[in-house]
């Protein structure tokens, strides 16, 4: 796991995170209890960038922007270029999906983090690779 490049990011998010409630997200780096998957979330108000990698059977990343659900209680990305964090051709993007079904769910507790998907997210994986994880908030 390259967690050297975060560093930056961390300081940066550190330096500049707005207040918020327990149950937010924030700026805030998560890990699985084995250290196969990682997610770092950047605070924006109703949307978040994050950078979810998961090291299963295979290779999974996504990058993006997920935006808060109406019922406020958790955020959700499509695989559409309106929720990417880069122009398309970046390394971790594939073609948008013409029916958007690639839809990446974070559920956020105080200190834990539910990660599903639906649809085809083959774009982030391949086949054979889920994005699904529960991860644990790293304290500061």
């Amino acid at each position: 796991m390259d967690t050297l490049r975060w560093i930056p990011v961390l300081i940066a998010s550190a330096l500049f995170s707005p207040a918020v409630h327990a149950d937010e997200p924030g700026d805030s780096f998560w890990r699985s209890e084995d250290g196969s998957a990682h997610l770092i979330v950047l605070q924006g108000g109703q949307e978040i960038a994050f950078s979810l990698v998961v090291d299963g059977q295979r290779r999974c990343e996504a990058p993006g922007i997920a935006r808060q659900a109406e019922d406020g209680r958790h955020f959700l990305f499509r695989n559409q270029p309106a929720y990417w964090r880069w122009k398309q051709g970046h390394e971790s993007y594939g073609v948008p999906e013409e029916n958007g079904s690639c839809v990446i769910r974070f559920d956020f507790s105080v200190d834990r983090v539910t990660v599903g998907s639906t649809g085809n997210c083959r774009s982030f994986c391949g086949v054979g690779g889920s994005l699904d994880v529960t991860l644990a908030k790293v304290s500061p």
